[in-house]
């Protein structure tokens, strides 16, 4: 028995609840407790960043009040996922552990219950804000916020695989609570040398090794270990009692197995390319949503050679000069004119030096582009 929370008695002496199916499920006084009560909570946090004297967090105040509500039901999912999944310190949930795919499946306890209809309520609490707030609404965020509410209404249409709430509603949620900070200091980031940023490396550090081995290694080992075996026992057993349900929490879980694997990918990406070949990454790259950061290319500089020369001799930059007058700012020195960054392959250097004395150009004016153009083969890097 799980003591301390109110309302919850010995699991073994609970009566079996009644299913609850779309869209009754949405109606339950638990979910909308929850979804209602982070909206409500969410758009408070929003009027009170309106007011803070800060530009970064007036500009971004959708996406902190965001991330500072998920702070609360992450922290409660992963108590509750130590003490149900790691500790074991519900006697019911430990026995349907230990015992038959049945009971795994179709085995009831008030503690994950609770849980299942609770998870539901969060999901659509951050399914609503990811649409509503334009920095988060990307694709995988809200495939990985739907997976995750059609898996937990999967639960609610028996009881259904209540055994694994504790992990995947609960112990998952772990990494969650310093990815919120991860994503809150990148929306605002501190000042250099501050104990702000240094809680930013703390929790940077905290995200990569709690995400990888819960995420991308438990997750889908729990898959493996207990979700495939027990739903091709019950289909053997021709038991499958809910076949929508429990085709659906395989396939989710498929899926979203498949998004933590992606995520894990980006982070071990930018932590070898941080600590194995020493170069120096952007603090945003280390976050499930945020490309891995690329040190842009000096002006100037050919991609093969280690310096960046300039691309006449002083001669023949004083030529330039003679004939086309202050435009050829734009070739020594890029920033004065258009501030546009260029590069120069070796080949393309050979091809201009060929062609310089039997073709005539024309000058730019307010801008050099035209004029390079012309000049040479001349091609973008890459613009972060």
């Amino acid at each position: 028995m799980v003591s301390g929370i109110p309302g919850w008695a010995s699991s073994a002496s609970t009566p079996v609840p009644t299913p609850l199916f779309v869209p009754e499920a949405f109606y339950d006084p638990l979910v909308l407790q929850w979804a209602g009560g982070l909206l409500l909570l969410q758009v408070v946090l929003y009027g009170l960043c309106l007011l803070v004297p800060s530009k970064k967090v007036v500009a971004k105040a959708g996406l902190v009040a965001h991330q500072l509500c998920l702070i609360i039901p992450f922290l409660y999912s992963s108590y509750l996922g130590f003490k149900l999944f790691v500790f074991e310190e519900d006697a019911t949930v430990a026995a349907l552990g230990a015992g038959t795919y049945a009971d795994r499946i179709y085995g009831n306890s008030a503690i994950c219950w609770h849980m299942n209809r609770y998870f539901l309520g969060f999901q659509m609490y951050d399914l609503i804000a990811t649409l509503f707030v334009p920095s988060l609404c990307k694709f995988e965020h809200i495939l990985h916020h739907t997976l995750s509410m059609l898996t937990a209404l999967a639960g609610t249409s028996g009881p259904m695989m209540q055994w694994y709430a504790p992990f995947y509603f609960g112990f998952v949620e772990v990494s969650s609570v310093p990815l919120a900070f991860v994503d809150l200091f990148r929306a605002v980031p501190p000042a250099p040398g501050g104990v702000l940023s240094a809680c930013n490396e703390l929790v940077r550090v905290a995200f990569a090794l709690s995400f990888l081995p819960i995420r991308c290694y438990i997750f889908p080992r729990q898959l493996l270990v207990y979700v495939y075996p027990d739903a091709y026992a019950a289909y053997m057993a021709n038991d499958v009692r809910g076949p929508i349900a429990l085709s659906w929490f395989v396939i989710s879980g498929t899926m979203l197995s498949a998004l933590q694997l992606f995520w894990g990918f980006k982070i071990v990406r930018v932590l070898i390319k941080q600590f194995v070949l020493g170069k120096r990454v952007d603090p945003k790259s280390l976050t499930r949503s945020a490309p891995v950061a690329r040190k842009p290319p000096s002006a100037w500089a050919a991609p093969d050679h280690k310096s960046s020369a300039p691309l006449f001799p002083q001669k023949r930059s004083a030529h330039i000069s003679s004939r086309f007058g202050s435009s050829t700012e734009c070739l020594t020195s890029p920033s004065a004119r258009c501030g546009t960054r260029w590069s120069l392959s070796s080949t393309s250097r050979e091809a201009m030096r060929k062609r310089w004395r039997t073709t005539s150009y024309t000058s730019c004016r307010h801008s050099c582009r035209p004029w390079r153009e012309r000049l040479l083969d001349l091609r973008r890097p890459n613009q972060l």
